[in-house]
Parts: C-alpha cells; structure tokens; sequence
C-alpha cells in the first residue's frame, strides 16, 4: 500500500493555475524532497495535500484511502502530520501544554491539559523523549513566547512528530534554524519509524541530497522530473529549467 498516492492534480486561483496535473506516488518510509523555483508550487501542492486547501482537479489518497475532499483533522487521525515555514503555536501556553494538546489531537477522547500527568505516565515518557531530542526538554515550562524563533521552529516540528505519523510533511523544516539546531532536526528525522514517510520541501541542497531518496522537481506548477538524487543532479532538463543549465544541482545554494 502506498503512503501517499497523487493523480492529476490541478490547482487554480481563479485564472492563474499554480498546479497542472500533477501526479505521483511514495512508498512507506521513503524521504521524498520536493524542489523547484520561487513560485513554483511546492508550498501550494503541500497545502493540497495537507487538505488546508482543495484542489480544482484530481484526487490525493493517504495509506490507500482517498482524501481527496477530507477535512485536515480527518486526514491527521489517518496518519498524517504536517509543519509549515510559518510558526502555528499556542503562544498563550507553556512549551509542554503545546506538545501535550498534539498528542491528545490524535486521541478517540479529549483531555484536560490541567490533569496532571507522573513521570511513570506513558504519556509524560513520551514528551519528555520528543522534548529531549529536539533540546526542549529544560524549557519545558516555559511559555512560547520566551523561546527564540529557532527554538519555536524546533517546537513546531515537534508538535508534528508528536502524533507518531505514518505520512510526514515538511515545508523548508530548517527555515530559521541555526547549523547546530539544523544537525539536530536531521538527526531526529533520520532516526524515524522506518515505516514513516517524509515529504519535505527544502531550498537548501545540502539537506535534500543528504536525506531525499528520491527526488520530485516542479517548474511553474508542472512536474518536470522525478528520480533518484544522482538522475536529478544529471538531468539537463532540470539544470535547464531550475538552474538556466549554468550550475549543477548539488553546487546550488538556497534560491
């Protein structure tokens, strides 16, 4: 069964069309890097794919079910989890409050965030591990607001992860990050369930050709090439469209 699984989808602004038939597939447990040009779709496909917006044409299914026309929370309790460039926290509570609101979201009941929790508590196991790998753990009182923007980056990839997702969305995770804080978060994705899939989208080569299995590329809305990262570093079309044909892909920066 397929993670992820995207035919024919299209999608308009009224007369402006930011994605034309796009199509393709991930296995469980692949890293799949979705690049391309400022302007090019990626965030777009990703909110698609998310369910934050619908698409104009074409069909998503998430571990075999179509979701297609699912509301966001329908699609998290199936699996999937998402971070986006901008910060989406509960900045009036505390950094621990945040992480414990994500693992209730995936509950068949709701708790109060007041009920406390022992350090026996699977639960309170479970956030301080998460916490601690992502160098949390000392803040865990604090509020949001007293963090730094890394560390609130750091937070909400966090809150992604919180759920245990069977499909993981990642819209630039390092955006803000320092090298240090960067290392970590590579770290931590490279040591998920190897059931886990990811799809993330970065700008920064370095991170797509150290973690991408494979790699899907769009141009002006378009998927142009899809391959493993030695094809999509020697595909003339890609350096052509994505690089004007001057640079090869891995000597690319940010862009």
């Amino acid at each position: 069964m397929e993670a992820l699984k995207v035919k024919g989808l299209s999608k308009n602004f009224g007369g402006l069309q930011v994605l034309q038939n796009v199509s393709f597939s991930m296995k469980p447990g692949e890293y799949l890097a979705l690049i391309g040009p400022n302007g090019a779709g990626k965030t777009t496909l990703i909110n698609v794919l998310s369910g934050e917006l619908p698409p104009s044409r074409g069909d998503v299914s998430i571990l075999g079910q179509n979701v297609t026309n699912m509301p966001v929370h329908k699609r998290l309790h199936l699996g999937l989890a998402y971070s986006f460039q901008l910060n989406n926290l509960f900045f009036n509570l505390s950094v621990m409050d945040n992480i414990l609101l994500a693992l209730q979201g995936k509950q068949p009941f709701r708790l109060q965030i007041s009920q406390s929790i022992d350090s026996n508590n699977p639960r309170f196991i479970k956030v301080q591990k998460l916490m601690d790998s992502m160098g949390l753990w000392e803040k865990r009182s604090f509020p949001i607001t007293s963090l730094s923007y890394g560390e609130q980056r750091m937070m909400e990839i966090a809150l992604s992860l919180a759920s245990d997702p069977m499909l993981l969305l990642l819209d630039e995770p390092s955006a803000g990050l320092s090298d240090s804080e960067t290392n970590q978060l590579l770290a931590y994705i490279r040591n998920l369930p190897e059931e886990t899939a990811v799809l993330f989208v970065s700008h920064d080569m370095d991170i797509v050709f150290d973690l991408a299995d494979r790699i899907i590329v769009l141009s002006y809305g378009v998927l142009i090439a899809e391959g493993r990262p030695e094809e999509i570093q020697a595909n003339p079309k890609v350096r052509e469209i994505y690089f004007g044909g001057k640079e090869s892909v891995q000597d690319t920066g940010s862009g």
